[in-house]
């Protein structure tokens, strides 16, 4: 009798629990609680649209937004998914299984004091107390649809090109296996990404691990494929020293990389450097290294294929190849 009524309770109390959880009047605690919770733990407004918990620690979450300082939308996600492992955010950070996204999007934007939007959240995610110590784990991400914006209070307007004061990258679908969280540094493993740029640039398959830690970005096994290009770069660094350098990023942020047995279209490095728009020329079996900021850019380019002909150059001055991405930046 014992047994079974504790095979009853096992059973029906779950249930019950995700029944009432999921009642309107409870709905309403819960979605307050939470909002109310985000908020003060970010620093800035935060809304949650419905929170559905089931028996088996997943929660789905709909209409998740944050809003910045100048109360526009930072973030925002349609529908998401998560399996908890841990919400003992004190001791273990929060740490989730798995997380699924649909249909979002990241706004990061200069705000009229020159700094940017996500400033003051990281700040708030930096603090030595112990409601800043943010440490979150996520096994797996599977997102699509989402949309990402980078916004400088004064546009470039180039006449083609990327615009790098005005970027919006759309129809990112994105897969990434142990994706870490530690105060301000982040790394992962991205297994799969496809995009496009608003100037017309197409990411077919983007992969690489990456690290983000003190102004530095590093990427290891990159790998990028666009209709008519594909990359190999075993390492790259992106080292600003400090996040405000970024502002001034084709000045300030130095990049030191090596590319390897890659083919390239101009008609891809034409978006990044639109002097090179009528070249009409593909490159293939590509050895290279590079090192320098994007103003006084240069590399050496060991080895490449040119319609069928082996060339060699002891140094290639990139500076004259970019510099219609520097005139549409500078």
């Amino acid at each position: 009798m014992v047994v079974s009524v504790l095979v009853l309770i096992s059973i029906f109390l779950p249930v019950t629990l995700t029944l009432v959880l999921n009642v309107e009047a409870v709905q309403n605690v819960i979605v307050k609680r939470a909002s109310a919770f985000a908020t003060e733990y970010l620093g800035t407004r935060v809304e949650v649209g419905r929170i559905d918990l089931d028996l088996f620690s997943r929660v789905r979450v709909t209409d998740f937004y944050v809003e910045d300082h100048a109360q526009d939308t930072i973030l925002y996600v349609e529908r998401a998914w998560a399996s908890i492992r841990s919400l003992n955010i004190a001791e273990d950070g929060l740490l989730l299984g798995m997380a699924k996204a649909e249909n979002g999007e990241f706004n990061l934007r200069e705000l009229e004091d020159g700094e940017l939007n996500i400033r003051p959240i990281v700040g708030r995610l930096q603090r030595p107390d112990a409601k800043g110590n943010f440490r979150m784990v996520i096994g797996n991400i599977d997102a699509s649809g989402l949309t990402f914006r980078y916004e400088r209070l004064e546009h470039r307007d180039p006449e083609y090109g990327i615009d790098y004061y005005d970027m919006e990258i759309a129809d990112i679908d994105v897969e990434i296996d142990d994706f870490s969280v530690d105060k301000a540094r982040v790394w992962a493993d991205i297994r799969s990404l496809s995009a496009r740029e608003k100037s017309g640039f197409i990411i077919g398959n983007l992969t690489t691990k990456f690290l983000v830690d003190m102004g530095e970005i590093a990427f290891e096994e990159f790998a990028l494929t666009t209709p008519t290009s594909h990359i190999v770069v075993p390492e790259f660094r992106l080292l600003g020293g400090d996040w405000t350098r970024y502002k001034e990023f084709i000045h300030n942020v130095k990049m030191v990389g090596r590319v390897e047995n890659s083919s390239l279209s101009t008609d891809d490095l034409a978006y990044f450097a639109p002097a090179m728009r009528t070249w009409k020329t593909s490159v293939s079996g590509v050895d290279a290294s590079f090192d320098g900021v994007v103003s006084n850019f240069e590399g050496v380019v060991s080895r490449a294929t040119i319609a069928e002909r082996v060339r060699r150059w002891q140094r290639l001055g990139l500076r004259v190849c970019l510099i219609g991405a520097h005139r549409s930046m500078s």
